[in-house]
């Protein structure tokens, strides 16, 4: 991920928008071997319709605060 082109060193913002596909066994490899090259010190941020098991394991497992917002669709 480190090219003369791109560095991500100062990364201190990861967005992810529909986290929970991303997320999915089918990608989620490559998402690892993207997150080992990212800085430890930066702020993810996580976006999804819908929290599936994998993401609610993924808040439980994080060793940092997880601030979730919650939209009520009644």
């Amino acid at each position: 991920m480190n090219t003369p082109c791109i560095s991500l060193r100062k990364l201190r913002f990861l967005v992810l928008d529909e986290a929970d596909s991303l997320l999915r066994s089918s990608f989620s490899a490559d998402l690892g071997n993207i997150f080992l090259t990212l800085p430890i010190k930066r702020q993810t941020i996580l976006f999804s319709a819908t929290v599936t098991d994998t993401l609610k394991k993924l808040f439980e497992n994080s060793s940092k605060d997880v601030f979730t917002w919650k939209i009520s669709m009644e």
